[in-house]
C-alpha cells in the first residue's frame, strides 16, 4: 500500500516531534566564551575587512556622484528615493514599537518570573535592541 507524499510528510514530523525531547533553557543560560587572543585576531580581521568595504564604497560613491545624468533619471531617481525613504520610517516606526513589547515581555520574564537582578535585566534589554 502506497501513501502520498503529504500523508509520509505529516507521519515523520510526527515522529520526529515524538522523538524530541524537551529542552528546558533560555538565552540567559548561554555560557558567553571567553575572549582568547585567536577569537580577537580574527575578529579584528573581521573588521579589517569591513572598514576595507566601507572605504570602497564611499570612493565608488564619490566618484559616481560627480557624473552628469540624463534629467529623466534624475527625475525617477528622487521618486525612487523619496518612496523608499517614506517606507523606511514607517518601518522604523513599526520596528521602534515592536522593540517597547518585546522589551516590556522580556522585561516582564527575566525581572519577574526568573527573579533576574535588575542590572542583569538591563543588561538583556540592552543587547536585545
Amino acid at each position: 500500500m502506497r501513501f502520498s507524499a503529504k500523508v509520509r510528510v505529516f507521519v515523520l514530523t510526527l515522529f520526529a516531534l515524538f522523538l524530541s525531547s524537551p529542552v528546558f533553557a533560555s538565552e540567559a543560560d548561554l555560557k558567553v566564551p571567553e575572549l582568547t587572543p585567536d577569537a580577537f585576531t580574527w575578529m579584528s580581521i573581521g573588521l579589517a575587512v569591513c572598514v576595507l568595504g566601507l572605504i570602497f564604497g564611499l570612493v565608488i560613491f564619490l566618484t559616481e556622484r560627480g557624473h552628469k545624468v540624463h534629467q529623466s533619471m534624475k527625475d525617477i531617481g528622487s521618486l525612487i528615493f523619496e518612496t523608499c525613504k517614506t517606507y523606511l520610517v514607517q518601518q522604523g516606526r513599526f520596528l521602534i514599537l515592536l522593540e517597547v513589547f518585546i522589551g516590556l515581555c522580556i522585561a516582564f520574564y527575566f525581572g519577574f518570573l526568573r527573579q533576574f537582578p535588575l542590572s542583569s535585566v538591563a543588561i538583556i534589554l540592552g543587547f536585545s535592541v
